[in-house]
């Protein structure tokens, strides 16, 4: 089961690019959000480069 819930995060990893940096700390990761969420095309390149 958890193997098949590590290929399940790498399929999502994949297919939405790197997304959210898991080493930024909550307060940085709000501050990065709401900066994004100015232009919510600038949003989606992010969440989903491909």
């Amino acid at each position: 089961m958890l193997l098949a819930y590590d290929e399940h995060c790498k399929a999502i990893e994949q297919a939405t690019g790197s997304g959210i940096d898991i080493n930024q700390n909550p307060a940085e990761r709000r501050k990065q959000r709401k900066e994004w969420e100015k232009d919510y095309i600038n949003w989606f390149k992010e969440f989903f480069p491909h």
